[in-house]
């Protein structure tokens, strides 16, 4: 599967998945490419706090809870942990980054602009 942003493939460690139907992307990496900022990754919790360009952003591990600048919303499919790394759903950055976000099921390419 490729994952291009703004027209550039993106090179991930961690590839991205399609877990139960759903395009999964590997939260950390997915996010820094994007340029979010990682604010905490909480242990106890398993939740993760970032900033990217002004938006606060609040995910638990299996939750499909997102909270964007205080405001709750439904991802369809929650945060999950695949060989201790964090997962999110496509529509995780459709929420928070972009909602310019495609999904060609023949080519098996995401495209993030």
């Amino acid at each position: 599967m490729s994952v291009n942003l703004n027209n550039t493939e993106l090179d991930f460690y961690d590839q991205p998945i399609i877990k139960d139907g759903i395009i999964m992307l590997p939260m950390d990496e997915i996010y820094k490419y994007i340029g979010a900022k990682t604010i905490d990754w909480n242990n106890e919790y398993k939740s993760i706090a970032m900033e990217y360009n002004g938006n606060y952003i609040y995910m638990m591990l299996d939750n499909k809870g997102i909270i964007v600048n205080g405001e709750s919303y439904d991802m369809g499919y929650p945060m999950t942990m695949i060989d201790d790394v964090a997962y999110v759903p496509l529509t995780a950055i459709e929420m928070t980054i972009t909602q310019n976000v495609t999904w060609n099921g023949e080519q098996y390419r995401i495209d993030i602009n």
